[in-house]
Formats: C-alpha cells, structure tokens, sequence
C-alpha cells in the first residue's frame, strides 16, 4: 500500500515536471515573436517599435510579392518568405522597404512635433488614441448619435488618417507662414522631408529586426 502511495507520488512529480518543462519551452517560444512595444530601430533616437513597422510591412506586402514574381517567378508558399531567390530573401526584401517607409515617417512626424502640429509621435501613443476614438465611436452609437466615418476604425486605416491630417496640418502653417502657393507648398516640404531624411542618425536593433521573419 505504501509503495503504491509513493508510485503514485513520484507520478505525480513526473506530471508536474513535465507540465513546467512544455510552460517553460512556449515561454521560450513566445520570446522568439516579436511584440507591438519592441524597438525595431531609432531615427535621432526615436523609436520605431514592431507595431508601426508591422503596418509600413502590411503596405509593402505586395510590391514585394510582385517584384519576387516578376524577377523570380516565385510564387506563395508555406517557407515563402525565408526562401532564398539568386541572391534574395522575400522577408529581407520587405523588411527593408518597411524600414524605409517607416523611417521617411517617423521625420514627418518630428517635423510636424517642431512646427507644434502633435507633441507626441511614438507609437505607443497612436495605439492609445486609436484605442481611445473607438471606444468613443462604440458609445456615441449606443447613444444613436451621428457618426462620420466608420463606426469603428481598423488600425491602419485609423494611422492614415490621422499621418494624413498630420501632414495637412504641417503644409497648410508652412504655406500660409510663407505666402506659398499650394504647389511651392508641396515642393517646399517634400525638399525639407529628403534633407532632413538625409541628415538623420537610423540605429538597428539587430536582436529584434531578425527575429522578425514573416510579414
């Protein structure tokens, strides 16, 4: 009797073993995927964290499919990302559009920051007040009130419009602080946008940008 009582504890013991040691290899596992809050890179020392860059990836998905197909004739596949093509990877391809994408921003955002337009460009930031307008949306519904727009905002949508009224916002003061037309406007920024975009300092955060490996 007692030397069932004891096989039966250390079988007990063995179950619980083995329970930590499959909870200790998905926390392993769950390290390996990358979270909204992590920094992918910096520009001057700002952030870009997964999140926004998951967004600049999403736009950048298909010219990066059609650029594998049209050189490659490469098509989707369960390893289509991680696939070398000649000399090219699909991810690395994508990643470095995003990057680009992601960096001609974040300068956007630090020129409407210093003509005062926003006060705060991280993303941790735009998620809050993405979170926040549809929450407001949900309640003004139950209440029957108007609503322009949709009832509630998918994030990138959502980071459009508010990247578009930033930047609205920017060329409209810039203009009418310099007598500009609407076209010497446009020219105005876009030559102050490429030379700030060729004076900045961009840091990789290496231990995060490779575990990056699917869109």
């Amino acid at each position: 009797m007692k030397r069932n009582r004891i096989k039966g504890l250390l079988l007990a013991m063995g179950i619980v073993l083995n329970t930590g040691c499959a909870e200790h290899s998905a926390q392993e596992r769950s390290t390996d995927r990358v979270k909204d809050q992590e920094i992918v890179a910096s520009v001057d020392g700002e952030p870009i964290r997964y999140g926004e860059f998951a967004l600049m990836m999403m736009r950048e998905r298909s010219k990066a499919v059609q650029y594998f197909y049209d050189k490659y004739k490469a098509e989707d596949s369960t390893r289509y990302w991680t696939t070398r093509f000649g000399k090219e990877i699909p991810i690395e391809w994508l990643k470095s559009a995003a990057l680009d994408e992601a960096r001609r921003i974040k300068v956007q955002q630090m020129i409407a920051r210093d003509e005062g337009i926003v006060q705060r460009i991280d993303y941790s930031d735009f998620r809050n007040g993405w979170i926040e307008e549809n929450e407001r949306r949900r309640k003004a519904a139950d209440k029957k009130m108007i609503l322009y727009g949709p009832l509630q905002y998918d994030e990138n949508t959502y980071y459009d419009y508010v990247f578009s009224n930033m930047v609205f916002q920017v060329k409209e003061k810039q203009r009418e602080s310099s007598g500009l037309t609407v076209e010497e406007g446009e020219k105005r920024y876009e030559k102050l946008v490429d030379r700030r975009l060729g004076a900045v300092t961009e840091v990789i955060e290496r231990d995060v940008y490779d575990r990056i490996k699917t869109p």
